[in-house]
């Protein structure tokens, strides 16, 4: 059992099964559950002449058994307590045999070919993977072949429902043809459904995985909105009430397992709220109309194939109305999930990724289908060894990550011979790489507590492509240093940052920050730490992980401002004269022909040299923004970090011309320099708070137990050790022991007066404010200029804009509550943490 289970409604036990076998013991003496056989022949379960308002009913309470399978129940406990779906053959009715097979061949599918395939799935997530030797008919009916009886069905269906139509101008068949329409729309969604599933995990006759066809998708998900719209969910209501609803009520009569709870459904109130807002009609059902259909579901037929303590025992099926708007949302989560087609980059699909993951919440069955969309493959396909959308080779995409980020010279000149020791090497590398990356994306797709986890097992792999990175640098400076002696080039300046920069490691240096930055701020949204942990965490960001990541963006911009030209230089078009013929040069670099032999359709992006931020690039500079830098020195100068140097952004020399240039990172540094300063304003404050005896943290001692927690657990140290032991193994950054912690705290915070602090925090709120606003104002005048709609869930890293504006205004509340309390105000009182506005970063409150 894990963690997330504790209190789970699914967790039921659902010890009201022995009353239930009890009362059938007493009342049939041998058989305590007949079978589908000995009901059929007692008349009891009914398998012709079905009514179409029988058959509406029984879809919608299929469709709700298999929304509850969705979400993770057994299906043993739910689509199979359906008795058609265990012998669909015996059914003599052609709709309902149909419906039966669509059923099974859809779960099937997903169960086998997306959720298992995929295998993002834990004990916490899903438990209907077993199937308990249920026929799913996988060899004897092919997908194609069940899609054609569907719409046979439907055909059926809408010459029935012309024949009622012509038979109303004499006979009153109102009610016959409204449950005829709305049986034929119900099966015209559950076969675009079933459709949908298809396209999403399509494989060629060769077994290779296929592109996502998003236009097929996007019609069917049109068709599919169109049909919810117009479908009427049914709601059993009392024969009483029949007269006085005319189809529309918000009485709804679930189908309950334990009928002697007298304590209504926590359904009931939520599904009264979804009815409000329902725009069509309720389809009302009085029992007596659905008298045949007493034995259709059985909740205890499967329950002898079950384990004795099976966990996930469900009582409420939910109601037809709420399953309903599920899928309407469910078909909104898929057209969202289109958008990453549009990711060309892996840096704007690992932004992709954690937007959808924060923002949408999304169920195991969408979380599979992303990644199918991402990475799709055939069955038993390595993860690193698919194609990006069925098309691209992963490392490949590494390189051209790596080209946009830094622009090293290896893939960059298009006129140098690379020898075969080298290119063997570098592409080695690459290969390796696309492990830990392919693994990057596959942890983000698992649910949040999960994906926190695997982040911490990644950092690991990072660890050991910093090692093999280093090296790879060491050669590949020595091997640029002998080409550009051989071409006599005179730019010493350009040579000599060529030769000082660590090209690779400075790469893979910025996806490991990325990873412990996403690690850390994804703990503060899973509410894991304590207000004792607080002045650590925000120490630790603001001095090791934010300013390094600040320094590799800086240094990243410098090396694309000052190389750029050179390499266009050196990339200048030249001729060879062959008699009155005049030839472009060949490419010759081995890595360039191959990135464009391998992806023709982006050879315009490989050949390209002027390389910026995709998010950087498309946003107009202000003279806004331009007013912020002596603030920013000003401010920089004061502070004290872990090498006792100052941010890069205030340092001179190599950095210092960072002001006469468009930056290629401005958003980005923008987003960092607030954060950390936002970090660094709170671990200020925090210490300020601590000497001025204004903190005050409970007691760990449970007052109803009598066992005491032990002392070694209570420890700051352990506690520090608990929190950052995943950055333990890293090369870089290294990680900080805890009595290098603190001393390095002592410097930073402990050897200043409390009024010092305070003053201190509430000057980098101030600039913290400044940074995000900054960004804010870029953002918003990008798509003013352009009249599009801001998207307040686009991110930048793990930040998005909807963050940003929740940072703003924690850093203009604490300002104030920071000012207030170097003024003496109320001392002695003690500051509360309130996460409400940003689960990030807290609001002081007094």
């Amino acid at each position: 059992m894990t963690a997330l289970e504790i209190m789970d409604p699914k967790m039921d036990g659902g010890m009201s099964i022995k009353n239930h076998f009890h009362q059938q013991s007493q009342s049939q003496e041998k058989n305590l559950t007949l079978t589908i056989a000995q009901l059929i022949d007692r008349k009891q379960l009914k398998i012709e002449n079905f009514s179409n308002l029988e058959l509406v009913y029984i879809f919608d309470q299929l469709l709700s058994s298999f929304h509850m399978w969705l979400d993770g129940h057994s299906l043993a406990l739910t689509v199979f307590t359906c008795l058609y779906l265990h012998e669909p053959h015996m059914i003599k009715d052609n709709i309902l045999r149909t419906m039966a097979i669509a059923y099974l061949k859809l779960i099937d599918y997903i169960r086998d070919r997306i959720i298992l395939k995929v295998g993002i799935y834990e004990e916490e997530d899903f438990s209907g993977t077993l199937i308990y030797n249920f026929k799913f008919y996988q060899d004897s009916i092919k997908e194609q072949q069940c899609i054609n009886d569907m719409k046979k069905c439907e055909g059926d269906l809408a010459k029935y429902y012309r024949k009622l139509r012509h038979l109303s101008e004499t006979t009153d068949v109102s009610q016959d043809m409204l449950y005829t329409q709305q049986l034929t729309i119900r099966m015209k969604f559950l076969r675009q459904f079933y459709q949908i599933c298809l396209k999403f995990n399509y494989v060629s006759q060769t077994g290779e995985q296929t592109q996502l066809n998003g236009e097929e998708i996007l019609k069917l998900l049109k068709q599919t909105t169109e049909c919810l719209q117009t479908i009427q969910p049914t709601v059993l209501i009392n024969d009483q009430e029949t007269d006085t609803t005319d189809n529309k009520t918000t009485i709804v009569n679930d189908q309950k397992l334990d009928t002697n709870s007298s304590a209504s459904s926590p359904l009931e109130e939520q599904t009264k709220s979804v009815q409000s807002d329902l725009s069509t009609t309720i389809l009302s059902i009085s029992p007596s109309s659905i008298v045949d259909l007493e034995y259709t579901f059985d909740p205890y037929y499967n329950y002898r194939q079950l384990p004795p303590a099976f966990n996930r025992f469900i009582r409420y099926l939910v109601p037809s109305t709420i399953v309903y708007k599920t899928f309407n949302e469910l078909c909104e989560h898929i057209l969202k999930l289109l958008e990453i087609t549009d990711k060309k980059t892996l840096q704007l699909s690992y932004e992709y990724f954690i937007e959808y993951s924060t923002y949408y919440k999304p169920t195991l069955f969408i979380r599979s289908l992303l990644l199918l969309s991402y990475l799709p493959s055939a069955q038993g396909q390595l993860l690193s060894g698919r194609k990006i959308f069925g098309q691209f080779v992963f490392s490949d995409y590494i390189k051209l990550e790596m080209k946009s980020f830094i622009l090293p010279p290896i893939f960059a000149l298009k006129y140098i011979q690379i020898d075969q020791t080298t290119y063997d090497i570098i592409e080695n590398f690459f290969q390796r790489s696309a492990v830990p990356f392919s693994d990057l994306f596959y942890s983000l797709c698992n649910n949040r507590a999960r994906t926190r986890e695997k982040l911490s097992n990644l950092l690991e792999e990072f660890s050991v492509l910093q090692d093999a990175s280093e090296k790879l640098d060491n050669w590949l400076q020595k091997f640029m240093l002998n080409i550009f002696e051989q071409q006599t080039i005179n730019n010493n300046q350009v040579i000599t940052t060529i030769e000082k920069t660590s090209y690779f490691l400075n790469f893979i240096l910025h996806w490991t920050l990325s990873i412990m930055e996403y690690y850390i701020y994804l703990g503060f949204e899973l509410d894991l730490y304590s207000k004792r942990e607080l002045y650590d965490l925000y120490f630790y960001l603001a001095q090791i992980i934010l300013f390094t990541h600040i320094t590799v963006y800086t240094r990243a911009d410098y090396i694309l401002t000052n190389t750029e030209v050179f390499f266009q230089q050196l990339n200048n078009p030249t001729t060879v004269t062959t008699g009155k013929k005049q030839q472009k040069l060949q490419i010759s670099n081995r890595f360039i022909r191959q990135l464009i032999d391998n992806n023709p359709q982006m050879s315009g992006d490989i050949l390209n040299i002027s390389t910026s931020s995709s998010s950087s690039s498309d946003i107009t500079s202000t003279n806004s923004i331009t007013n912020v830098d002596n603030q920013k020195k000003s401010k920089r100068k004061q502070q004290i970090t872990t090498n006792g140097t100052v941010p890069p952004t205030a340092m001179n020399g190599i950095y210092s011309n960072n002001n006469q240039h468009s930056s290629h990172y401005e958003n980005e540094l923008n987003v960092l320099q607030g954060h950390f300063s936002m970090c660094t304003a709170l671990h200020r404050c925090l210490k300020a708070l601590e000497m001025d005896g204004r903190l005050k943290f409970k007691k760990t001692k449970d007052a109803s137990s009598d066992l005491t927690p032990s002392p070694y657990f209570l420890k700051d140290e352990v506690r520090y050790h608990h929190r950052f032991m995943a950055f333990s193994n890293l090369c870089a950054p290294h990680y900080m022991k805890y009595h290098d912690f603190k001393n390095i705290q002592h410097l930073c915070d402990s050897r200043h007066g409390v009024n010092n602090l305070y003053q201190d925090s509430v000057a980098h709120f101030q600039q913290a404010k400044t940074y995000f606003e900054t960004y804010l104002n870029r953002i918003t005048l990008k798509h003013s200029s352009s009249k599009t709609p801001l998207n307040r869930t686009f991110t930048i890293g793990f930040t998005s804009v909807q963050n940003v504006e929740s940072y703003i205004k924690v850093a203009i509340k604490n300002m104030i509550v920071v000012r207030l309390l170097a003024a003496g105000h109320k001392r002695g009182e003690i500051i509360d943490f309130d996460f409400n506005i940003s689960s990030h970063y807290p609001i002081l409150k007094l």
